[in-house]
C-alpha cells in the first residue's frame, strides 16, 4: 500500500520517553561500571596486557609530535647557515654514505 503524499508512514510516531536498545543497555550497565573497572584494573596489575592496553588507551591522551623538532642546546638547526646537517649532533668521525 503506497503512502499518500504529505502523510507520514507512522502517524503516531515513537511514544514519548521510549528508549532504543542501546540506551536501555547503557543504563542497565551503568551501575556495573565500577565493578567492571575494578576487575579490569586488577587484571592489568596481574599482567594482563590487553587489560592494561585498554585502560591506558581510554584514559591517557595520545602523544602528539612537537611543532618544532627537538635540537640539543648549542646545536644549529640543519636548515640554518653554518649547520652541517646531522654531523654536529653526533661526536666522532663521520663517513659519507
Amino acid at each position: 500500500m503506497p503512502f499518500k503524499k504529505g502523510e507520514s508512514g507512522n502517524p503516531k510516531g515513537r511514544p514519548k520517553g521510549a528508549r532504543d536498545r542501546r540506551c536501555t543497555l547503557r543504563y542497565g550497565l551503568l551501575k556495573e561500571v565500577p565493578a567492571i573497572l575494578k576487575t579490569l584494573a586488577k587484571a592489568a596489575k596481574g599482567g594482563d596486557i590487553q587489560s592494561a592496553k585498554l585502560i591506558l588507551e581510554r584514559t591517557l591522551p595520545p602523544l602528539k609530535s612537537a611543532a618544532e623538532p627537538l635540537i640539543p642546546a648549542g646545536r644549529r638547526h640543519p636548515g640554518e647557515p653554518g649547520a652541517d646537517g646531522a654531523r654536529g649532533l653526533c661526536p666522532g668521525p663521520h663517513h659519507p654514505r
